[in-house]
């Protein structure tokens, strides 16, 4: 988030990669009934979503509906879209998310604002020079906007309290997040290199005429070399730090939810069949494993164990917060706090968790990237030959969502 804003806004990537989906889909735009677009505050683009479906070309009569809200919006437009399908008020929903850090508004503190008011409400040139006289030059520096921070969730201290907590509570050290996160990185880089992400991402085109196929991966991140930052919570004991969370990112992301009756009205082929979603809300103590809580309850609801699944992807806010999460699925205490059952639900296997990396390597742009990780989910399932796939995520706040997949 420092440098030069980028050349495209929130938009341009919303319409490139829309563009894109729609090319591929033979759904006609008249069947497209509802549009969801997550993003996070970014410059002066008011409804994302309405302005998306305007430079899609898609008609007048198409819905729209802008989530502005924390790293969880993603999912949030996702259970949403799927709720109006599942319920019959729609055939046809486009849910997306996109996010440029580059370009998050400035704003002035509160102080600056009460300055600025009094040097307006002066008359009088003397008293306008006194009162502009009465400022501090640290008003002149404007701060970002809420929800945002340099550092992404690594700046956050809301969301370092809850990691860290969470990590408590299982026991997750320092030496553990930094080795997950490395990790991350790593597999990234051999899913890019074997090209198990390139049926994910389409090009972006500059208004140069410059064009961007893909994404780079760091494959020599190591555990030693992110052992040597400081804990972005100031104890010396903290897991939390800007080399194992993840950081801010530009990018943005569709998926396209139909009914049965839409599939079979169009010829299309479907990546997975969502079996169930929803979101949790949980107490302060428990804010880190949200994303845990909802995904064992959606489990437990539809008869499923942790043999059942194939894969499993928790989005990577922070290293500390994916292995908690993790390690509550083997917790009997925990599941039994959770589901009120007294056996737990069983380990996850560390090979089918986020296996071609996540968040903490390939950056966060909010409200895309749990577009894009379900997104991943549905085909890594088809990749690997497995039949089910969980992907939960954290939701700013002491929420958590999470959504169950079977392969078609």
């Amino acid at each position: 988030m420092t440098g030069t804003a980028s050349a495209f806004s929130a938009a341009d990537l919303a319409v490139q990669c829309g563009q894109q989906l729609l090319i591929r889909q033979p759904v006609p735009g008249e069947a497209i009934g509802m549009v969801l677009v997550a993003t996070a505050p970014s410059e002066v683009e008011g409804d994302l979503a309405r302005e998306t479906v305007q430079r899609l070309d898609l008609p007048a009569t198409c819905q729209t509906f802008t989530l502005r809200d924390t790293c969880g919006a993603g999912m949030q437009a996702l259970n949403l879209g799927l709720c109006m399908v599942r319920e019959g008020q729609q055939d046809v929903v486009l849910v997306g998310g996109a996010d440029v850090p580059s370009r998050a508004p400035m704003v002035y503190r509160s102080e600056a604002s009460s300055w600025f008011s009094e040097v307006a409400s002066r008359r009088a040139p003397l008293a306008r020079v006194k009162a502009l006289a009465d400022g501090h030059p640290e008003y002149l520096l404007p701060v970002r906007a809420p929800g945002r921070s340099a550092d992404g969730p690594a700046s956050n201290p809301s969301a370092i309290r809850a990691a860290e907590a969470a990590a408590y509570r299982f026991g997750i050290d320092r030496a553990s997040a930094d080795a997950y996160a490395a990790q991350s990185h790593a597999r990234l880089s051999d899913a890019m290199t074997a090209g198990r992400t390139d049926a994910e991402v389409v090009p972006r085109f500059g208004a140069d005429g410059t064009v961007s196929a893909r994404d780079c991966a760091l494959a020599r991140v190591s555990a030693e070399r992110l052992s040597r930052l400081t804990p972005a919570s100031g104890s010396p004991f903290g897991s939390v730090t800007t080399g194992n969370a993840a950081v801010p990112g530009e990018g943005a992301c569709w998926l396209m939810i139909a009914s049965d009756a839409a599939v079979d009205a169009f010829g299309l082929t479907p990546l997975a069949k969502v079996t169930d979603s929803g979101i949790a809300a949980v107490r302060a103590a428990d804010a880190g494993l949200a994303p845990a809580i909802a995904a064992l309850s959606l489990i437990d609801r539809n008869d499923w164990t942790s043999d059942d699944v194939g894969l499993w992807e928790i989005k990577e806010t922070m290293a500390a917060q994916v292995l908690a999460c993790a390690a509550a699925f083997s917790d009997e205490a925990f599941c039994r706090d959770t589901l009120g059952d007294d056996r737990a639900v069983g380990a996850i296997d560390p090979e089918t968790l986020n296996v071609d990396g996540g968040a903490i390597a390939l950056g966060l742009p909010v409200g895309a990237d749990c577009c894009r990780m379900v997104l991943h989910l549905a085909h890594a399932l088809r990749t690997r030959g497995a039949k089910k796939g969980v992907a939960m995520a954290a939701i700013g706040g002491g929420q958590g969502a999470s959504i169950l997949l079977e392969t078609v």
